[in-house]
């Protein structure tokens, strides 16, 4: 008995004993981790965007309603290049990109309409008829996120045609369902001010391009 007790107390004092166990237990930690990590990460989802373009096409010259308004037969639309990186292990969804355009006195939505061909897009910007017949790709629709990979894609926004224009400051809200929510969430919001030299290109009955104020370029949404 006291040769067992001593011979114990040997083989631990001098890490003989504990040695193999703590390297054992180190691998099956690190394993676990490369498991979680390869094969267990839920999907998480980056969305990197360019500065969206807020561009208007006339289809006759506008009328003045009333100082400061006036009506046209238009269609609006905003289009951006978006980067969609899934960082996890497991595939995820996007499921609905939208954007909101909010003034002082409403709220209207711009949907996701179509997926371009930016290069010959960008060439046609301002002959809405070519590009719609030369230029887009696909129609939007819900797509995955392979783990590890990334989608990108120069969408175009539409939703309504203007009938009142009026001088005003906006904030457009980009919005995004993704993964297992339901629920719409914010990405980004940017400003836009329609002005006096903007209302002096609608009287003119001109399409026209408008920046909108560039602000965060990157968000992160998680599963």
């Amino acid at each position: 008995m006291i040769y067992y007790a001593t011979t114990l107390f040997y083989k631990t004092s001098d890490g003989s004993f504990w040695l193999p166990l703590i390297i054992s237990s180190l691998a099956l930690v690190v394993s676990i981790i490369a498991l979680w990590w390869n094969h267990l990460r839920p999907y998480k989802l980056e969305v990197i965007f360019s500065k969206p373009t807020f561009r208007t096409y006339f289809f006759d010259k506008p009328k003045k309603v009333k100082k400061g308004e006036y009506y046209a037969s238009a269609i609006s639309s905003i289009d951006m290049n978006l980067v969609f990186l899934n960082t996890g292990s497991k595939a995820g969804r996007v499921k609905g990109l939208r954007l909101l355009l909010r003034g002082r006195n409403d709220v209207r939505e711009m949907s996701a309409k179509w997926i371009v061909d930016y290069k010959s897009f960008n060439k046609h910007k301002h002959a809405r008829f070519t590009w719609l017949s030369e230029s887009i790709k696909s129609d939007w629709a819900p797509f995955f996120v392979l783990p590890r990979e990334n989608e990108s894609r120069h969408i175009v926004f539409e939703g309504f045609n203007i009938e009142d224009i009026s001088k005003d400051d906006y904030i457009v809200i980009l919005q995004i369902r993704s993964g297992k929510s339901d629920e719409w969430e914010e990405l980004e919001s940017w400003s836009f001010t329609i002005d006096d030299w903007v209302i002096g290109e609608l009287k003119d009955g001109s399409s026209f391009t408008l920046p909108i104020d560039f602000n965060n370029p990157e968000s992160t949404l998680e599963d």
